[in-house]
C-alpha cells in the first residue's frame, strides 16, 4: 500500500516535486484519476489534513495519491508495480490514457495482472 505522510493532501501530493507544480495541474490530474471527488467535497480542498498512520484515505485514494505525485514528478523513466491494483475501472481506464500519452517520451516498466494495462504496452514479458 503506498504510503502517506502526515499533512495536507496538497503535500502528499507533491511530495516529490522540487518546484512546487500548478494548482490546475495537481486538479486536473486528482480529476483524471477521480481523486476530484474529494477534493470538491472536503471543505478545505487540496488543504485537507490527511493522516499518515489512520485511515483517512483509503487503499484507492492513497494508489491515486501515489500515481499522481509520480506524474507531477515527471521521471523520463517511470517504474509501477501493481498501479491498477486499488483502482476502479473508471481510474484504470484513464491510467491507461494517461499512460498512453506519457509513453511518447518516457520509458515506462509496469509489472501487472491487468489485462488493460498490459494490452496498452508496447513490450509484454510474460513470466
Amino acid at each position: 500500500e503506498p504510503g502517506v505522510i502526515e499533512g495536507s493532501l496538497w503535500d502528499n501530493l507533491t511530495l516529490l516535486c522540487d518546484v512546487q507544480p500548478p494548482r490546475e495541474r495537481v486538479m486536473e490530474l486528482c480529476g483524471r484519476l477521480g481523486l476530484g471527488r474529494l477534493v470538491d467535497e472536503s471543505p478545505k480542498g487540496l488543504d485537507t489534513m490527511v493522516d499518515g498512520t489512520h485511515a483517512s484515505l483509503s487503499g484507492g485514494e492513497k494508489q491515486k495519491v501515489a500515481i499522481i505525485r509520480m506524474l507531477l514528478e515527471d521521471p523520463k523513466v517511470m517504474l509501477m508495480d501493481e498501479p491498477s491494483s486499488a483502482l476502479d475501472a473508471k481510474s484504470i481506464d484513464s491510467l491507461v490514457g494517461i499512460l498512453g500519452q506519457l509513453k511518447k517520451d518516457h520509458l515506462i516498466l509496469l509489472v501487472s495482472h491487468d489485462d488493460r494495462l498490459i494490452d496498452a504496452c508496447d513490450h509484454v514479458i510474460r513470466l
